[in-house]
């Protein structure tokens, strides 16, 4: 099978068309089959005690299979929903053609573009509003965080508003305002369910010696709370850096004793 017929079987407009659906419905689908596999390897990973050397810690109390319907359910009613309004919208998903097709080399900086705004939209609701005195229990933050960053599908299990503002609205409104097509939105979203589940995984599958490829920095923040606000895997992290609420900036070095901590030293 040669490169053509391999990205000719992923491609989500032929099989939009094969199905009649969508293309956003088609996208969604995609990133929902990807993540749920990346969510049931760490899964399985934990159930099974297997790559133990790369987990951090494992101080979750909810299980996978706790968190999956409330996931489930977030990304079928909130998110496939919010990607269908945009596509007819013409916000995002747009057929791939000559008006809005672009080079390769620009690839690069579609990906920088949209890492400044979603970090801008995720770090400023997370920390202003979510984290607020006021917001945190009114805007059901305190749902996300009854996780500690040690179950990779807990990256979807939130609370109405807060799925929404740290979900929805930072990935597809800087989608929006590249304006690009279908394949750009799909490699996005495809990223971030990746990532994002590896990055609420509790795993470090380079031991540290990739810092912005490790879940460290997101798991402080689930277990110290009022810090890394920005900081997740593969992110610019600039606002942390720019405002100092890394967890370094507080002199954090360590993760707090937490019930089931596992010995990061340990194999």
């Amino acid at each position: 099978m040669s490169l053509t017929d391999i990205l000719y079987w992923v491609d989500p407009v032929v099989w939009s068309k094969r199905f009649d659906l969508p293309l956003s419905v088609t996208c969604f689908f995609i990133y929902f089959i990807v993540f749920h596999i990346a969510c049931a390897f760490f899964g399985i990973a934990d159930y099974w005690k297997l790559l133990r050397k790369y987990k951090l810690h494992e101080s979750d109390e909810k299980t996978y299979l706790q968190l999956l319907p409330r996931v489930v359910f977030n990304q079928l009613a909130f998110y496939l929903t919010s990607c269908y309004i945009g596509e007819k919208m013409g916000w995002i998903f747009r057929t791939p053609s000559k008006d809005n097709a672009f080079q390769l080399w620009k690839l690069p900086i579609y990906l920088t573009l949209y890492s400044f705004y979603h970090e801008i939209i995720f770090y400023s609701a997370h920390r202003w509003l979510l984290h607020s005195k006021w917001g945190f229990n009114l805007l059901g933050h305190n749902v996300h965080h009854t996780t500690k960053g040690s179950v990779g599908i807990s990256q979807h299990y939130m609370s109405v508003i807060d799925y929404y503002l740290e979900i929805v609205f930072s990935i597809l409104i800087p989608l929006a305002l590249i304006r690009t097509n279908a394949y750009f939105d799909l490699l996005v979203m495809v990223e971030d369910a990746i990532l994002g589940s590896y990055d609420h995984s509790g795993y470090d599958f380079f031991l540290g010696n990739l810092k912005r490829y490790s879940p460290a920095y997101h798991s402080m923040h689930h277990l110290r709370s009022s810090c890394s606000y920005g900081d997740g895997v593969g992110s610019l992290a600039l606002l942390d850096k720019l405002f100092r609420t890394s967890y370094y900036h507080y002199g954090y070095q360590s993760f707090p004793k937490v019930k089931h901590l596992v010995d990061e030293k340990s194999s």
